[in-house]
């Protein structure tokens, strides 16, 4: 069986595994983040550079991965301009908001409790209507079915 690969294979996630096809082998001058296709953010499988690492802190000290990676980019950010302040940089920041699995602080998801209780079909015509009303859609625009054919 495979690991979901999104930056590298999964046989090549560990710290005996050959390396080239991490990040910094692949032409990041720096890395931190998670190899696989998906972690924990609050228990993630870190890696800096080419070392694996713990989280700086636990869940119950406040940690999540998106403010990890936020305060990890400044480090990287810091650390280049200090050295040469007028060389471009280039970083990727990919926080794990928008990846599976989605995990959100707790009372983030308190302030939707209910909301979509009814479920997707019956909320789904309302969501289009609320953004014409928003002004985010034009008036003229219609719900497409709810299983297009692809």
């Amino acid at each position: 069986m495979r690991r979901q690969v999104d930056l590298t294979p999964g046989e090549e996630t560990s710290m005996a595994a050959y390396k080239g096809r991490w990040p910094p082998g692949r032409g990041f001058g720096r890395f931190y983040g998670f190899l696989g296709g998906e972690s924990s953010c609050w228990y993630p499988d870190l890696v800096h550079d080419n070392h694996q690492v713990e989280p700086p802190a636990t869940p119950e000290e406040g940690y999540h991965i998106a403010k990890d990676f936020s305060d990890k980019a400044i480090e990287f950010l810091r650390d280049a301009k200090v050295v040469e302040p007028d060389q471009p940089f280039f970083m990727y920041l990919s926080l794990d908001a928008a990846h599976a699995p989605h995990h959100v602080f707790t009372e983030w998801a308190d302030a939707y409790k209910g909301v979509f209780d009814e479920g997707y079909e019956a909320i789904r015509p309302g969501i289009p209507r609320r953004q014409k009303e928003l002004g985010l859609l034009p008036e003229h625009t219609e719900l497409s079915p709810i299983n297009p054919p692809w």
